[in-house]
């Protein structure tokens, strides 16, 4: 007889788990005849920890569940022991002796026994069935699955995926305290909430809820609503089989914000937590000094909580598990050994300062014979002009944007935004500083903000370092046309659509028979070419016919100018084009938005093909085009009265006025362009400010070639010709 077992009944009473054993035997549960002793052992493991919630109806499954813990088969171990422990009254048993207990007199009473402490590898246990019940709790239609419990989630307020709704509702529309980008991001995850399951994503708060725990419970770390918000987006969001749905997060904020502590906590749950099979974690920099910065606060993570470091070995380059099955290193980008190896977890420290993006393609292709990697990348701004991170920046902003449709990605830019006053407006500080007054002090801040005010020498670092912004960018020329301000004229609720092809669709033959002028740009090799088609105004709704077609009830016609784009490229050279514009062509193509002709430069005919079949489907009065590369497409179609084409000559003196015109109609919200996302990325690259002598012509951002402007110039073409017609203009008699 143990110990134990002689304790409990010299005291006149029977264990917990002698009871549960009791209870089992008196269901008829009986273990199976001739089962080995791995077996019994697990037999018996099960017993104790399920007993008080068995049936007599649970052998089989009891057996089952035996039979997969002995072959280590622990998805299907976990199937069984998540239904177990969903049913009312499960609580997992840990009753141990207390010296008290078994120095006591016979006739003592009986102290009550303490509630069972949570573990960490019952932790992990867990986690482990939360995966595994993945595919049970998930319902097709429903973006949010359903809790451990098997009962619809409920947004308790106190739970870590509560917190995080809460924080992304409080934010999305909070510009005091969130910036451009933040706002974005929660809106983006709050959208998702609604929409996700139709794009195979569920949203699963009990795996978000299972990061936030370990990170509070055995890492030490009290987390701020951001890095809530940030565990419970990665670590939440899941793809159909239960795999996740990020691979890949950008994190950037100010100085001192915490990033390093929550990189630590990702690589941590990475080695033990994550699900993987022999977990290779690496955390990366430039040198290996910073990249041991994390590994220092993951190294003492483990040293501050006993059951951590049972479970991890710390060595002074490794935090290793088990013999060899899985170990946490830190690299240096500039080591040699980068390539060959498979990482499951990769935490990318200060990106900003990496010199290009080849470790990040030695290290990315790595992950791919993985079954849910992720690449963790935190960092805050750089100030080198066009490097591997500003890149990252630039594709993280376009998918925030919703030019790149990005469902891998999570992305979190705490910044302040360009037009905020940081050096005067302490409150946007926290649109940066998201850890301010607990991991960064204000008077820190406005110690270094006086510096800056005395000394202007050091405005770029505080830009950089507490305004999170890239200040070469930020201290230079900017695109004129406020982007925020374009995207609200896309108006895709005017027709109804619900998304830009889908207006183009509705848009174009409620107006076939209005006037439109055409602008047409150019670009054989290096650019795109660019054709705009320009109503002054238009009908929003189909006019009223009657059976022969014609037309007996006209639609009202709205006052604005509608704006419709087509591009076209060679097909050649996409790949390098997209790498070096920073920009998704492949996606463009794809969809519909970029056409692609064969070759390596644009064909004429292929053009003026493209501009015969609109002047048949459209009633053209005109088209303005610039002479250069042009000017024998639109001779042509003019000797043949195809079209009327003018040659718009592009000089301050000409395109001022159209330029100006079209600046009013964005002020004034008269122009509706219905969201196509490459005229939109042609926006945000031009400048259309006054010279010295007053006079405006579109040009390139920083002179910058790889910034396109195709997409404008057309337009203000076509503004051009628009302005040139009379006011009035008699409508061609026609029907459809």
């Amino acid at each position: 007889m143990s110990k134990r077992k002689s304790i409990d009944k010299a005291q006149g009473h029977l264990s917990k788990v002698e009871k549960e054993r009791r209870k089992v035997q008196e269901l008829d549960i009986v273990r199976p005849q001739g089962l080995d002793r791995n077996l019994r052992n697990w037999w018996a493991k099960a017993i104790e920890e399920f007993g008080h919630v068995l049936t007599g109806e649970d052998a089989t499954a009891l057996l089952a569940y035996c039979e997969a813990r002995a072959a280590k088969d622990k998805v299907a171990a976990e199937i069984v022991a998540a239904e177990f422990r969903g049913r009312a009254g499960y609580q997992r048993l840990e009753v141990r002796p207390t010296a008290e207990a078994q120095a006591a007199p016979d006739n003592a009473p009986v102290p009550p026994v303490e509630a069972p402490v949570h573990t960490l590898a019952a932790f992990l246990a867990d986690a482990e069935a939360t995966r595994a019940s993945f595919a049970q709790r998930r319902i097709d239609d429903v973006t949010v699955t359903l809790d451990t419990t098997g009962q619809p989630y409920t947004w308790p307020a106190d739970d870590f995926a509560a917190r995080a709704r809460a924080y992304a509702l409080a934010g999305k529309d909070d510009t005091a305290h969130m910036g451009e980008w933040m706002r974005k991001a929660c809106a983006r995850f709050l959208s998702d909430l609604e929409t996700g399951a139709s794009r195979g994503l569920w949203f699963d708060p009990a795996a978000g809820r299972a990061i936030c725990e370990f990170a509070e419970r055995y890492c030490g770390i009290r987390l701020m609503e951001w890095q809530v918000f940030a565990l419970c987006n990665i670590y939440g969001w899941k793809r159909v089989l239960g795999q996740r749905r990020f691979t890949e997060s950008l994190i950037s904020t100010g100085k001192k914000n915490g990033k390093t502590r929550l990189a630590a906590v990702i690589a941590l749950w990475g080695l033990l937590a994550d699900g993987e099979k022999h977990p290779d974690c690496f955390s990366v920099a430039t040198k290996k000094d910073q990249a041991r910065i994390v590994f220092r606060d993951a190294k003492r993570a483990v040293g501050d909580h006993p059951e951590l470091a049972a479970h991890i070995k710390r060595w002074s380059g490794s935090l290793m598990i088990g013999n060899d099955e899985g170990e946490f290193v830190p690299l240096a980008s500039e080591e040699n050994s980068l390539d060959g190896l498979r990482p499951s977890t990769i935490v990318m420290d200060e990106v900003a300062f990496w010199d290009d993006r080849l470790t990040f393609d030695k290290l990315a292709k790595g992950v791919v014979s993985r079954p849910q990697p992720l690449i963790f990348e935190i960092t805050t701004a750089g100030n080198k002009p066009r490097c591997f991170a500003q890149q990252k920046f630039d594709i993280g902003e376009k998918i925030l944007n919703g030019i790149i449709a990005d469902d891998t990605t999570f992305v979190a830019i705490f910044s302040v935004d360009r037009d905020d006053d940081h050096l005067h407006n302490e409150e946007c500080w926290y649109k940066s500083n998201p850890s301010l007054g607990v991991t960064l002090q204000a008077e820190h801040l406005r110690k270094t903000r006086d510096e800056v005010l005395v000394d202007a020498t050091g405005l770029p670092a505080w830009v950089q370092y507490h305004c999170n912004r890239w200040a070469e960018r930020d201290l230079a020329e900017q695109g004129t046309i406020s982007i925020a301000r374009w995207e609200e004229l896309a108006r895709l609720d005017l027709i109804g659509a619900k998304d830009p092809m889908d207006a183009y669709a509705k848009f174009v033959p409620c107006n076939k028979g209005k006037h439109v002028w055409v602008g047409l740009d150019l670009g054989k090799v290096n650019d795109m070419t660019a054709i705009v088609v320009l109503w002054r105004n238009g009908y929003l709704k189909p006019h009223v016919r009657n059976a022969i077609g014609n037309v007996t009830t006209w639609a009202d016609e709205v006052d604005m100018r509608f704006l419709l784009v087509g591009y076209f490229m060679p097909e050649q050279g996409i790949d390098e084009k997209a790498k070096h514009w920073g920009v998704p062509l492949h996606t463009w193509i794809k969809e519909g938005w970029i056409k692609t002709f064969p070759g390596d430069m644009i064909d004429d005919l292929d053009v003026e093909k493209e501009l015969r079949l609109l002047a048949q489907n459209l009633t053209v009065y005109s088209l303005g085009f610039d002479k250069w590369q042009a000017e024998t497409i639109c001779g042509r179609l003019h000797s043949e009265k195809v079209v009327e084409c003018f040659a718009v000559p592009q000089i301050p003196s000409v395109l001022t006025t159209p330029s100006r015109e079209f600046k009013n109609d964005i002020k004034r919200g008269t122009v509706v362009h219905f969201g196509n996302p490459v005229l939109r990325w042609n926006i945000e690259n031009v400048v259309l400010a006054e010279d010295d002598h007053g006079g405006i012509k579109p040009r390139k951002v920083n002179g910058d070639d790889n910034r396109k402007i195709d997409g404008v110039s057309a337009t203000i073409n076509a503004y051009s010709r628009m302005l040139a017609a009379p006011a009035s203009i008699n409508p061609k008699v026609f029907s459809i």
